[in-house]
């Protein structure tokens, strides 16, 4: 999933980053060719980050939790799609930036 520039819709796709593969449609992620069991919105946030890397807490505030939300609730859904990650995949906190997407070899 991405974020038009323009205009900020929301658009679909699929995105590949190492062996993580991010479908929007129907929302799905993929590690190693094996579904991960995640929420919509997780997949969004997921999906971003497998699209550029790292993302800004805003990006991933308005692609997850909505604009209305305050910093803890992006904490709190960043540490609940922390806990559904297989081994080898994992969310790095920037400091005072946002998050990035991490993959380890074996």
């Amino acid at each position: 999933m991405s974020i038009c520039h323009e205009c900020g819709a929301v658009r679909s796709g699929t995105h590949r980053r190492g062996p993580l593969t991010v479908v929007s449609d129907p929302p799905a992620a993929y590690w190693r060719g094996v579904r991960i069991k995640l929420s919509p919105r997780q997949i969004a946030m997921l999906g971003l980050m497998a699209q550029r890397g790292d993302v800004t807490s805003l990006g991933l505030t308005l692609v997850g939790t909505g604009e209305d939300t305050n910093p803890e609730q992006l904490k709190v859904a960043i540490s609940n799609l922390r806990r559904r990650l297989p081994e080898g995949l994992t969310i790095e906190t920037l400091r005072g930036w946002g998050y990035g997407v991490r993959i380890s070899d074996e």
